[in-house]
């Protein structure tokens, strides 16, 4: 997540919410920082609460939308599952309402984690 902002123990993250046809959407906040380095299409995995991800895998979606003016400094991106709410594992989810979980969005190949990483990575390696 962003360096401004905290995450703590029972924060919500990302929360499933249902359209009224086709497959359910994800539904993430983000701060400018964060959203800036996201791009619709870019992939996400989330690891839902309610289902271990050792057991069940993580659900696989890609960013749908995000918004263009931010609510309370933060910006609405949504999460659509092409595959419907089908695991890494192959297993089925039954949608229910206020699913929550975490999102690691993948952006060119890297996830926001580990471009918030690699600058301390690059300093503790060593270029001769």
């Amino acid at each position: 997540m962003g360096h401004e902002r905290r995450v703590n123990e029972g924060d919500t993250l990302c929360t499933v919410i249902s359209k009224q046809q086709g497959n359910p959407l994800g539904h993430i906040t983000l701060s400018q920082d964060e959203v800036a380095e996201i791009a619709v299409g870019d992939k996400v995995n989330i690891e839902l609460n309610k289902y271990p991800t050792h057991s069940y895998g993580v659900l696989p979606g890609r960013i749908a939308s995000v918004s263009f003016v931010p609510y309370n400094k933060s910006y609405a991106v949504e999460v659509d599952f092409p595959d419907g709410l089908v695991t890494t594992n192959r297993k089925e989810i039954k949608y229910e309402i206020d699913m929550s979980g975490r999102a690691e969005i993948i952006t060119s190949s890297r996830s926001i984690l580990s471009r918030i990483f690699a600058p301390v990575y690059e300093l503790f390696s060593t270029t001769e």
